[in-house]
């Protein structure tokens, strides 16, 4: 419960139950008998004007000349980035709590 409470957003219930030494489904039970539920927790920022104008800007390049550029780009997950970890929208909260 202490991982749950200070840090929601990287308690998976699979990683609650290998350390627990229980199973997802018990860990997952518990949380919810306890009042905790799994649901949005971040808040996105809010593009600027300016930023919102590149992001168009940007899209109608990439869609120029019927996708041209889109077919000319080489995409690579080389980074090594998980995407699940990437940006942590979710976690554990109690369900009073917004």
């Amino acid at each position: 419960m202490r991982q749950v409470r200070e840090t929601p957003h990287k308690a998976s219930t699979r990683m609650l139950a290998a350390k627990g030494d229980l199973g997802k489904s018990t860990i997952y039970r518990i949380l919810t008998q306890k009042g905790f539920r799994y649901r949005n927790c971040g808040l996105l920022s809010k593009l600027t004007s300016d930023q919102e104008e590149e992001r168009v800007e940007y899209c109608q390049v990439m869609t120029a000349n019927n996708g041209e550029a889109i077919y000319q780009t080489f995409y690579s997950d080389g980074m090594g980035v998980r995407l699940p970890e990437a940006h942590k929208t979710k976690g554990w909260q109690k369900s009073n709590e917004e």
